[in-house]
């Protein structure tokens, strides 16, 4: 009669998933190794190819799981609300809240998946509505290459699409001014510039409502004063 184990409840593809989690967020996506996570989740390489095929699908079915989860969030919240200020504090606490878990997943899509330190980057092009490809310096990237950041980049796409869609309802109701530049790059610069200041510090736990309520104040009035 054999000995059984509390994981031996959980289905396998969810034990990778939990030690996998553990893994991504002590050691970065780039510095962790499937062997650790087979270690961690007690079962064989094989298990792993067979669930996640490699260790970027793996992490991808990771953040991808805790984004639909975010989302639903982000959608409930920002949905129970019916003027710009609620819509916008709702959105921002939402993501906030979501980052006191996952901000080291979050750090590593955004520092080691979307990173511009390879030479070239994806950029949002409005006419064509998706990222493309834009060369700085050194190697051109493989297709590979470019489809594994294209994936991420448009996972968080969702996150500041949602963004996006608040601010356009505002200004279409003359509530806040137009945008005269790209609404989208907007928006994607401002989800970066809610979670940079979380990476911070700058954002906790005992200042969100002060700093949030700062957001709002600039979005609502920091443009007609003088």
């Amino acid at each position: 009669m054999t000995n059984k184990t509390a994981t031996d409840d959980i289905p396998k593809d969810k034990r990778i998933l939990k030690a996998a989690e553990k893994v991504f967020s002590r050691k970065g996506y780039h510095q962790a190794t499937l062997d650790e996570i087979i270690q961690i989740a007690d079962t064989g390489k094989g298990t792993v190819y067979k669930y996640f095929k490699n260790k970027e699908n793996l992490f991808y079915t990771l953040v991808q799981g805790k984004n639909k989860r975010l989302m639903k969030a982000l959608d409930a919240a920002v949905g129970k609300e019916t003027t710009f200020e609620g819509q916008f504090q709702a959105y921002v606490y939402t993501f906030l809240h979501f980052l006191y878990t996952n901000d080291i997943l979050w750090s590593v899509i955004l520092f080691e998946l979307l990173n511009q330190q390879a030479g070239w980057r994806l950029l949002w092009n409005q006419e064509k509505g998706e990222h493309v490809l834009d060369m700085r310096w050194g190697r051109k990237p493989t297709e590979e290459e470019v489809a594994v950041k294209r994936r991420y980049a448009q996972l968080i796409g969702g996150e500041v699409r949602l963004l996006r869609e608040i601010l356009q309802q505002a200004m279409d109701a003359g509530y806040i001014k137009e945008c005269q530049d790209n609404l989208t790059l907007m928006s994607q610069n401002f989800y970066f510039s809610i979670f940079m200041l979380y990476n911070q510090g700058a954002i906790n736990r005992d200042n969100i409502h002060k700093v949030v309520a700062g957001m709002v104040d600039r979005f609502l009035y920091g443009h007609i004063r003088k």
